[in-house]
């Protein structure tokens, strides 16, 4: 806590680097049961949930399976596949960069955790999809057809507006997905039927 000034969001990336490391050189359940012991304290005297605060170093030390150098579950795939450890593993952190932020949703989301009506619940759940959906379009370049950087840097605005806890946000980063996937489609329909996947032209 002091190194992080009490801060939740500098403690929870150092919780979220410290799980990272550890879940990279122990199995699963030992990292988890030393970082409960160790920084789960320090986050239930911040506020955070109980439920919040294990599932946040549960998923940071899964993370380590997809995530290069270690990437286990990277160099299985590899193994069958024949493919390129790195490369592959770049691609699965692309894919799977939900699993990094869903952690920090649990945190500030709390109907994610079924904390809420049916209504918040419902809602919450769908933004934060949606969030994990743009980040996904935005670092692997491809949604209903190949985007360009502009769309990229949009569609990761558009996450960090989805996944704030503001209302105000998730109708403007839901507007701006809207648009940019409406111009993806007008532009797929340019390109060859039944291929969705061409170079994205300007908007």
């Amino acid at each position: 806590m002091e190194l992080g000034g009490g801060n939740l969001a500098v403690i929870l990336v150092m919780v979220a680097i410290a799980s990272f490391i550890l879940g990279m050189g122990v199995d699963a359940l030992t990292a988890y049961f030393t970082l409960t012991i160790l920084v789960a304290p320090a986050l239930l005297k911040l506020g955070v949930p109980d439920l919040a605060a294990h599932l946040f170093v549960i998923y940071w030390n899964l993370v380590g399976f997809i995530t290069p150098p270690v990437c286990i579950a990277v160099y299985v795939t590899c193994a069958i596949s024949e493919g390129h450890v790195w490369k592959t593993g770049l691609e699965a952190v692309k894919i799977g960069i939900g699993a990094f932020l869903i952690p920090f949703s649990f945190i500030f989301n709390p109907p994610l955790l079924l904390n809420g009506s049916v209504g918040e619940i419902m809602y919450t759940t769908a933004v934060t999809i949606l969030g994990s959906f743009c980040v996904v379009m935005a670092l692997s370049g491809y949604g209903l057809i190949k985007i360009n950087w502009l769309q990229r840097i949009s569609l990761l605005v558009c996450a960090g507006l989805l996944i704030s806890p503001q209302i105000i946000t998730d109708i403007i980063g839901f507007v701006l997905m809207s648009i940019i996937l409406l111009c993806q489609l007008t532009q797929a329909r340019k390109g060859k039927p039944g291929n969705l996947i061409q170079k994205a032209g300007s908007c």
